[in-house]
């Protein structure tokens, strides 16, 4: 497996504080929403969220044991 340089590490850090950041987000409003279709785009962009996050942290970790 090809180890990533820092910067692209610091990037994928980046990525994971933006997606943790959008999901807390994504979650709360969902239950405040009143338009279905909100809630709707809502409920899909904390699943895509949490997708995220997993592939980031499995990415991580990766390089982690690897570095």
């Amino acid at each position: 497996m090809h180890q990533s340089g820092i910067h692209e590490t610091m990037e994928a850090m980046e990525l994971l504080n933006t997606a943790c950041l959008s999901l807390t987000k994504s979650s709360g409003m969902r239950f405040l929403a009143k338009d279905d279709g909100l809630k709707t785009l809502l409920t899909a962009q904390a699943d895509a969220d949490k997708r995220h996050i997993h592939m980031l942290q499995r990415f991580l970790n990766e390089e982690e044991q690897h570095g």
